[in-house]
């Protein structure tokens, strides 16, 4: 499977992908299919590609399955077609289920990415609304009563709390 995808990357230039799944580049960029506005570049020195209106990467397979909508396995298939490329392999199942595999963990972990980064946002809004509560009863607290010197030490704490979660201190 691995020699496959070797294969592939090897013999078919992103450049051909690309022109083959989107047309002539605008200004050395590429328009997704249905948009106006060019937001995919290739880079051939390494035979890779990003999507920057989707934030979406990698090589000639991955951009013919982005583009395409379609698993890393019909992606191949589809390339083989198009460019006359013969894979030897004899157990073409496997190699699908291997790929559907590694498709739907990869999905599980961009899942659990998005998960953990809405927890981190709610968590950060969390503190960002404690911040303001404190600073609002500080507004009316007497100095150095026993209520603002609490909301003093609380501010602070909040405040450390939010560098920490934004990633300033370590």
């Amino acid at each position: 499977m691995q020699r496959d995808f070797q294969l592939i990357r090897d013999t078919v230039p992103i450049e051909a992908a690309a022109r083959h799944l989107m047309g002539d580049p605008i200004k050395k960029m590429y328009r997704y299919p249905g948009e106006k506005t060019a937001s995919i570049k290739l880079y051939p020195g390494t035979r890779s590609f990003h999507d920057f209106g989707r934030n979406v990467g990698g090589d000639c397979i991955r951009l013919w399955s982005h583009v395409r909508q379609v698993d890393s396995g019909q992606a191949i298939q589809e390339i083989c077609e198009e460019f006359g490329i013969t894979l030897d392999r004899p157990d073409r199942t496997k190699i699908a289920e291997s790929i559907r595999k590694q498709e739907q963990e990869r999905k599980q972990r961009e899942e659990e990415k998005k998960r953990q980064r809405k927890m981190w946002l709610l968590a950060v809004e969390r503190v960002k609304f404690e911040l303001q509560a404190v600073e609002n009863i500080l507004e009316t607290a007497a100095p150095l009563s026993n209520e603002w010197c609490f909301c003093i030490d609380r501010k602070q704490r909040v405040e450390y709390l939010l560098d920490y979660l934004c990633g300033i201190l370590d």
